[in-house]
């Protein structure tokens, strides 16, 4: 049967050694194959026929797709994939119903060869470099635009592993999406999509001391801190992690639906206690300022009455002193010059200095 598609590449450096191009063709039929595409890939055809050498000429005359990958400029100069290539841009030439897809890393277009640079040139680096290829492919092959990863392969969930891991949330998201678009009911991919749009690496951030404060207070400002109705809290608290979280224990299943439903239950009953906690300190909080209230008020009539009290002994100290002169003036009348009404009038402000204390005093 002959293929759909011939994937070729520089497959071992000048020692021997498996290239970065090889991992990246791996992935590259792996994904063409589940998606039920026949593909030549030299290592699997090798293997497969026990160790015996294809007809590669033949194969390259049979396939209507070729598939050209190199990541670095000296691979297209690299026998035998140079030769390859070349065959295969000639039976392009040749043969218009044909097409040539070159897939590059880390490489500019003046330096890829002139044959292939007139074709179809998809950079790597691209988040929706395999999707988009896997659409091209299949458009060609089928005469569809419809394309999906029907049953993605464990290679693309742990690339998105690997994008958590380095907090490369936004290659996570765009990966997710990717498979979620393509396969509506993948419980993991709206797992992972959560994590990463919460900025989680993985579900152990989940636990966090600083995480878990930081849903209770998001939810504290958005409900209240009051969770004594568990019902509302659960079902408010749902509304506030999202779809992606409520899809994924929608769509899981079996163990998996276990798992991830006691991971739930853990992270609610742990956001919940500290959603609890912050209305207790609210409840803290506005008991210290009734206090503090209290205090300021307590503070502020000590000032006054203090104030008060020195203001009387000011005005005492005024009062005394001004009617120990008229005294004295009244003295030295009555008693050097005889004046009897300088002696009525000792005894009147006497009784006016009496009567002026006590009312201070008061």
């Amino acid at each position: 049967m002959s293929p759909d598609v011939f994937i070729c590449c520089r497959l071992t450096d000048e020692n021997g050694r498996a290239t970065p191009e090889r991992e990246i063709a791996d992935e590259i039929y792996d994904q063409l194959t589940i998606e039920g595409i026949n593909v030549y890939y030299e290592p699997v055809a090798v293997r497969e026929n026990a160790g015996a050498e294809a007809d590669t000429e033949t194969v390259v005359k049979d396939a209507g797709i070729y598939i050209v990958i190199a990541a670095a400029e000296e691979s297209f100069y690299a026998e035998p994939f140079r030769s390859l290539w070349i065959r295969c841009a000639a039976e392009v030439r040749r043969n218009a119903e044909k097409t040539i897809i070159t897939c590059v890393k880390g490489i500019g277009s003046q330096q890829i060869p002139q044959e292939l640079l007139d074709n179809m040139v998809r950079d790597i680096t691209r988040i929706d470099f395999l999707t988009e290829l896997i659409r091209s492919v299949k458009k060609l092959t089928e005469g569809s635009d419809e394309v999906g990863l029907s049953t993605p392969p464990d290679k693309l969930l742990k690339r998105i592993e690997g994008f958590l891991s380095a907090e490369d949330f936004e290659a996570a998201g765009e990966y997710c999406r990717l498979i979620t678009e393509a396969s509506p009911q993948n419980w993991q991919a709206y797992y992972y999509a959560f994590l990463a749009d919460r900025g989680l690496r993985s579900e152990n951030d989940l636990f966090l001391e600083d995480v878990v404060d930081g849903f209770a207070c998001e939810y504290a400002e958005s409900y209240g801190a009051d969770v004594s109705d568990d019902e509302y809290f659960r079902s408010t608290f749902a509304d506030l992690l999202g779809n992606h979280m409520r899809r994924a224990l929608e769509y899981s299943s079996g163990d998996d639906r276990v798992r991830l439903a006691t991971v739930y239950e853990r992270f609610v009953s742990a956001v919940q206690d500290a959603v609890f906690a912050i209305e207790q300190e609210e409840i803290d909080g506005e008991e210290k300022k009734e206090l503090e209230k209290l205090r300021i008020k307590h503070e502020h009539e000590q000032s006054e009455r203090a104030a008060v009290k020195l203001k009387k002994q000011r005005i005492r100290t005024r009062f005394l002193t001004y009617m120990s002169v008229i005294l004295t003036v009244l003295t030295v009348l009555a008693v050097r010059f005889g004046f009897k009404w300088a002696i009525v009038l000792i005894v009147v402000a006497a009784a006016v200095t009496v009567l002026g204390i006590a009312g201070l005093e008061k």
